[in-house]
């Protein structure tokens, strides 16, 4: 028994808005029954190295999986029989049905060394699980309209392409290894400006180099015009594995204490600041403009690294001293590091920082926290990191992260303590009312736009000239705090019930209101607001205290530590709070904010 394809035409030659037709032919020595005929039309695009030794280039081409242009499967009969002797079973389908939206785009059939562009159709006739399925391939052939050239745009509208169109991008990451000697190098160090002088000269030779890392290759834009992409991006996507050793004068310099690390750590800065993504190398393939694919910042990240809790004590004497470090390119002079609290596991930083975001779809921010050694090297806490893909423009996101051992081991279950932050990614050009609160060109009231220019005022320099002071505006306003209530608080008595109050503290200005005090209920309602004349709303904090009253004392029941982001960019909101360092409970809260800008010098 035998099955083929015959396509209706003897050159097999279609164009993409042609209706491909044909017959199954089957060849049976008796009937068969089958549970159903079908059809699979696949078209991909094959990059390849044929023969020789290749180069980078090359070698990045032949690691290349297919890509996948066209794939659609078309049913040509449904479960049946199959009579003995010949068989012809017609088919015809569309590569493009009638109302389809212009996902797929067909390129012209081409064979060539390195690259082909292949259509082919497949018949596959299912018999079961006892049964071997019968199947056949043919390929047939796209050509374009004629008169119209490669650059045509196959739509109904027959217009040409004059630039490349971006309609995607295709991806691909894969494993890249490299170890070498380089040449020698001659160096000579001394001043020839007198006839007397002398100079040293120094060979020296970096060898064993040895490289592991993971590239990031993107073809883009896709268009119609063979090669089918614009231009090609690469960047190193993360780096495994860096190793050297560098010959001076006959001797191992790497193996001076303190000078392998200063060096490996200098190429390693270098290598991420000038290729590391979200850096990339742009090498333009068909004429047109790609300054849309250069590096270009598109928005400011706003962090506050809020507190830490139940972090792991480092220490064998006392509590660790913890820091964090915070970035989100792993370059040196991007990073930001906190002040360092002295013998906590429950930190309160309050501070802010600012990172440069370049590609929010890829990059995220990566916090570590460390212990603080003194002259020894700090010893890390735990990790964590958030993708800036998952908040939204314009909106403060609260977020208590896990920390791990390591990113890249995702079965960490040790408990190393959580961080608080708080996020705010603002795009460059964000539109809808929005307005950074820590930019300095804030909202300002009618009057203070009048005074602006003497806010941005000059002072007279030494040397008789004007230097420019820039002013800073600082968030002051009232605070109004309203304590609803309480729910599910851990009894703290002996009858399993609890006599809670709370105390709301403004940290920098240690001002302090007392709630009343509910009698035996683990579900209080206060409803009661107090009034706080804030000075700078965007360093300050809130911290909420809930004590249980005794007659001969009081029992903690928790806390929130709340920083005045939100409310200063909503307004007013009404939130539930969680209470760190307690079994259970929560607290109900109405924010309030009005503001009143001033400014000073920075």
């Amino acid at each position: 028994m035998s099955v083929e394809i015959k396509l209706s035409r003897s050159n097999r030659i279609y164009r993409p808005n042609e209706p491909v037709e044909g017959k199954i032919v089957t060849k049976l020595s008796s009937s068969i029954s089958h549970q159903g005929i079908r059809l699979n039309v696949n078209a991909s695009v094959n990059l390849q190295v044929r023969g020789g030794s290749a180069g980078v280039i090359e070698s990045f081409y032949g690691v290349i999986k297919p890509i996948t242009i066209l794939n659609k499967t078309v049913e040509v009969l449904k479960s049946g029989r199959i009579s003995s002797g010949t068989t012809e079973i017609p088919f015809s389908f569309m590569l493009k049905d009638p109302g389809e939206k212009p996902l797929e785009k067909f390129y012209e059939t081409y064979h060539g060394g390195d690259i082909s562009i292949q259509y082919l159709a497949s018949v596959d006739i299912s018999r079961g699980y006892l049964h071997k399925s019968l199947s056949a391939t043919v390929e047939f052939i796209i050509e374009s309209e004629k008169g119209l050239g490669h650059a045509k745009a196959f739509t109904t509208t027959r217009a040409k392409i004059r630039a490349p169109t971006d309609i995607g991008a295709l991806l691909h990451l894969f494993s890249f290894e490299y170890s070498g000697n380089t040449m020698l190098k001659k160096h000579e160090i001394g001043n020839s400006a007198s006839a007397y002088s002398s100079r040293l000269h120094i060979v020296d030779k970096v060898k064993n180099i040895g490289f592991t890392g993971i590239f990031r290759l993107i073809f883009r834009p896709l268009v119609e015009e063979f090669p089918c992409f614009g231009a090609v991006c690469y960047s190193l996507r993360k780096k495994k594995k860096l190793d050297l050793t560098l010959k001076v004068v006959g001797g191992d310099m790497t193996a001076i204490p303190g000078i392998s690390d200063a060096i490996e750590g200098t190429i390693r800065d270098a290598i991420e600041d000038s290729i590391t993504w979200p850096v990339r190398k742009i090498i333009p393939i068909l004429p047109g403009d790609y300054s849309d694919l250069e590096l270009k910042p598109t928005g400011v990240l706003e962090v506050k690294l809020v507190q830490a809790k139940e972090l792991t004590n480092k220490d064998l004497i006392g509590k660790s001293d913890p820091f964090a470090e915070l970035y989100v390119r792993p370059v040196r002079d991007r990073m930001k590091k906190s002040k360092t609290i002295n013998n906590q596991l429950n930190p309160v930083w309050n501070e802010h920082f600012e990172f440069v975001v370049e590609d929010p779809l890829t990059q995220h921010l990566v916090v570590k926290i460390y212990d603080d050694e003194g002259i020894q090297a700090a010893e890390l806490i735990g990790c964590a990191h958030v993708r800036l893909n998952e908040l939204e423009p314009g909106k403060v996101k609260d977020v208590w992260l896990k920390l791990v051992k390591d990113l890249e081991i995702q079965r960490d279950q040790k408990n190393r303590g959580q961080v608080h932050l708080e996020l705010l990614y603002c795009p460059y050009g964000m539109k809808n009312g929005f307005s950074n609160p820590f930019a300095p060109d804030v909202s300002m009231t009618s009057l203070e736009k009048v005074f602006k220019s003497g806010a941005e005022g000059k002072e007279a320099a030494q040397n008789g000239g004007e230097i420019n002071r820039r002013k800073d505006v600082i968030v002051r306003g009232v605070l109004s705090v309203t304590v609803i209530s309480a729910d599910d608080l851990a009894p703290t008595d002996l009858m399993g019930k609890a006599d809670p109050y709370v105390v709301v503290t403004m940290k920098k200005t240690e001002t302090k209101n007392k709630t009343r005090v509910v009698p035996e209920s683990l579900n209080p309602v206060w409803n009661q607001t107090f009034d706080f004349v804030v000075e700078d709303g965007l360093h300050d904090m809130l911290i909420l205290e809930v004590w249980d009253h005794d007659t001969f004392g009081k029992d903690y029941m928790g806390r929130c530590i709340l920083t005045l982001t939100r409310v200063l960019l909503e307004g007013e909101y009404k939130e539930t709070f969680e209470l760190d360092g307690a079994k259970s409970g929560k607290l109900n809260l109405h924010l309030k904010w009005a503001p009143q800008p001033i400014y000073r010098d920075s």
